[in-house]
C-alpha cells in the first residue's frame, strides 16, 4: 500500500507581521503538487505557485493579497484525451481571529443575512498567531479548475453530431402532440 502524500503546509507569524506587510512565495514541490492534484480530482499539476503578501486588517484581522499561478492536466470529459490548463488568479483573502466582533453578523438571530453576490467574500477565521496559506489558496484554485474540461478533438464530434437543419422540413414543436389534442377529431 503506497504512502498518501502529504498535504503541503505553511504557516505565516501573523503576531510579527510588519506595518508594509510580510511577502511570501509559495512553490509547490513534486510531493506537494501530488498531494494537491489528489485532493483537487485532477490528473496532475506540473507547478503550483503563490506570490501572496500578509498586511494588518483593522485591529487583528489579516489581508492576503497576491496572484496565483497553475499548470494542470485533467481528463477530457467525453473523449477521456488530457486537457491542460493554465491558470492565473488574483488573490485577496481576509482573516480574522475566531473571537473577534466581526466574526458574527451584525443584527437579531431572527434577521436575514444578505450576502452580495458580486462582492468580496466574508472573513475566514483563524486560531492562534499562525496562518497555513496553503488551504485558502487551494480553495481558490478549486475553483478557478474547469469543472468540464472538453479536448479539441470532444468540439469537433460535438459539432459533427449536431441535427443539420433542414429548410424543406417543418420542425415540429414539443406543443404540437398538444394542438392535436386539442382539435377535434373527424
Amino acid at each position: 500500500m503506497s504512502k498518501k502524500p502529504a498535504f503541503p503546509v505553511f504557516e505565516v507569524n501573523i503576531a510579527t507581521l510588519p506595518h508594509s506587510g510580510h511577502a511570501v512565495a509559495l512553490r509547490a514541490d513534486a510531493a506537494a503538487c501530488l498531494a494537491l492534484a489528489e485532493a483537487a480530482g485532477v490528473t496532475a499539476f506540473s507547478e503550483v505557485e503563490a506570490d501572496l503578501v500578509f498586511r494588518r486588517w483593522r485591529r487583528d484581522g489579516v489581508e492576503v493579497t497576491g496572484q496565483l499561478r497553475a499548470k494542470l492536466e485533467q481528463p477530457c470529459i467525453i473523449t477521456l484525451e488530457p486537457v491542460f490548463q493554465n491558470i492565473s488568479e488574483p488573490v485577496k483573502l481576509t482573516f480574522i481571529p475566531e473571537n473577534s466582533k466581526l466574526s458574527s453578523p451584525v443584527g437579531r438571530a431572527d434577521r436575514e443575512l444578505i450576502l452580495d453576490p458580486e462582492g468580496d467574500d466574508p472573513p475566514d477565521t483563524f486560531v492562534g498567531d499562525t496562518i497555513d496559506a496553503w488551504p485558502a489558496v487551494f480553495e481558490l484554485l478549486l475553483l478557478a479548475i474547469d469543472p468540464f474540461p472538453r479536448s479539441s478533438a470532444a468540439e469537433v464530434a460535438a459539432a459533427r453530431e449536431q441535427p443539420q437543419d433542414m429548410p424543406d422540413e417543418k420542425q415540429k414543436s414539443p406543443f404540437s402532440v398538444l394542438e392535436a389534442l386539442k382539435t377535434p377529431r373527424e
